[in-house]
């Protein structure tokens, strides 16, 4: 008996109405998991009415991918109260909009240039994001590029200046809190940025080690005298 390739129950046959839609690998997906495949599309933005040009293997991604929306959501409204629920649209550009390991610090409303929107402070990044706009810069912004992070406790407010910018959030409700956390995650973004010289750095001393044992192979061999081979090594070890 035939199973739908999303909760893998059978089909029952009905008669005239039909309860699973053909997919383009001859796999059948049942009325209510494509409602939930079709719902994880408008999620992102795209709206498709059939199944029958995608394949089992994309209906499950897509349906994994909507399971993973509705806890995505639940977790945003109750972490952060002050995002409203009737602010699906914000929570969904969120969500497609965070990078692969990126997660949320912190997050709140705000208003940016007159746009009324939530500010999240993550691991990568600052997202400014609204219903009406995409995500973009200034939007965006990097932590490398942030030179000072102040709050203004009068307006609820924290102003970023950037290498190329200033930009006010305004209508904060933790503001200190939000300070602190963009100016550790600045610090950590300088930290990992430093510890990704040091593989470098690994890599020259393991060269290093490599000529000092092909130089103990040149002595051994009698290409140089065991002065040559000390006068050498002293050398290499000093730029270690």
């Amino acid at each position: 008996m035939e199973k739908c390739i999303g909760c893998l129950a059978p089909f029952q046959n009905t008669g005239f109405f039909s309860t699973k839609e053909e997919l383009a690998d001859h796999t059948y997906v049942c009325n209510s998991c494509g409602e939930q495949a079709r719902k994880a599309l408008a999620n992102m933005y795209i709206s498709t009415t059939i199944f029958s040009s995608c394949t089992a293997f994309q209906v499950r991604e897509l349906l994994i991918k909507g399971e993973q929306f509705e806890k995505f959501y639940c977790q945003i409204v109750n972490d952060y109260t002050s995002i409203s629920l009737f602010q699906s649209s914000l929570i969904n550009k969120l969500f497609i909009s965070l990078l692969e390991g990126e997660k949320i610090v912190i997050g709140d409303k705000a208003v940016y240039e007159n746009k009324s929107g939530a500010l999240f402070v993550t691991n990568k990044r600052l997202l400014f994001v609204t219903e009406s706009s995409p995500v973009g810069f200034p939007e965006v912004i990097d932590y490398h590029d942030i030179v000072s992070v102040d709050m203004i406790n009068s307006d609820n407010e924290i102003r970023i200046i950037t290498s190329d910018n200033a930009l006010r959030f305004l209508k904060i409700l933790w503001t200190e809190k939000f300070q602190k956390q963009i100016k550790k995650q600045i610090e950590l973004s300088k930290k990992s940025k430093q510890e990704k010289v040091i593989p470098s750095q690994n890599n020259n001393d393991s060269s290093l080690f490599d000529i000092l044992e092909r130089l103990g192979s040149f002595r051994q061999n009698g290409v140089i005298t065991d002065v040559e081979f000390a006068e050498q090594k002293k050398k290499l070890l000093e730029r270690l």
